[in-house]
């Protein structure tokens, strides 16, 4: 498995994430003290009850249920304070967390450049929530093969997947890049080796279709049966959505 647990976010160039530690609450008083004339200013000028008003009391109960996301433009300072609220729901792809916008203010600094309307125009913030949605998801993959294949002896996973440790742990499995044990299609942690082996394809094997790859190495499968052992792992939020990887469409 690869450790998401501290994935950087990938943002669209020149942008870059601005990292707040600890609580909400703490992300909150980073905010506010580093850009305390900022807030006051906007919160005189706004009414409580705007729409994009920064007031105290609203930031700390948006902060319940959301989260600060702080980004730079590398190339003329410019930085976006959003605030991404956290929404669950059942998706397609199996993946329950999504985003959605609560708050956005932009702070220029003393040394930043005159930010123009065309800098305004072109903030990226469609592919900067995707970006942060995908660190998310990650995590959640992560956890939910956790869930699956942190018991192996009582899940009856083959000894084969087993770390050599003192406690019988499959996360990450051994000898993943050997065929899958297809007389278990039927158990769920089958489906978190499935996610664990199309990583590992992917991984060692970056500029190639991670799907054709596994059907090379469960060559006693049929390709469709390969195929749809993939969208389940999609399905039970094992995998992340294929459009998040170029060239990791799972079609024949």
């Amino acid at each position: 498995m690869t450790d998401r647990k501290n994935e950087p976010v990938q943002l669209p160039e020149p942008w870059e994430d601005v990292r707040l530690y600890g609580t909400e609450n703490h992300k909150l008083h980073a905010v506010n003290s580093e850009f305390r004339e900022v807030l006051e200013y906007i919160e005189d000028k706004n009414p409580p009850k705007h729409p994009f008003a920064v007031g105290r009391m609203g930031l700390f109960e948006f902060a319940k249920h959301a989260e600060w996301k702080l980004v730079r433009n590398k190339a003329n300072g410019m930085i976006v304070a959003l605030l991404l609220g956290t929404t669950y729901s059942g998706q397609p792809d199996g993946i329950g967390v999504n985003f959605r916008l609560l708050e956005m203010f932009i702070v220029a600094q003393p040394h930043t450049e005159d930010i123009s309307t065309t800098d305004l125009h072109d903030f990226p913030l469609k592919a900067i929530i995707s970006a942060y949605l995908k660190v998310r998801w990650s995590r959640e993959v992560v956890a939910n093969r956790g869930i699956l294949l942190n018991c192996p002896k009582e899940a009856g996973i083959p000894t084969l997947y087993w770390n050599d440790e003192d406690i019988p742990r499959a996360c990450p499995p051994k000898n993943i890049l050997t065929p899958l044990p297809v007389e278990y299609s039927r158990r769920d942690w089958f489906y978190a080796l499935v996610a664990e082996q199309y990583d590992a394809v992917a991984e060692k094997y970056p500029n190639a279709n991670a799907a054709n790859k596994m059907v090379e190495i469960n060559s006693d499968v049929a390709p469709g049966s390969v195929r749809r052992w993939i969208t389940k792992a999609r399905k039970m939020g094992l995998l992340l959505p294929a459009n998040w990887k170029r060239g990791d469409s799972d079609a024949a």
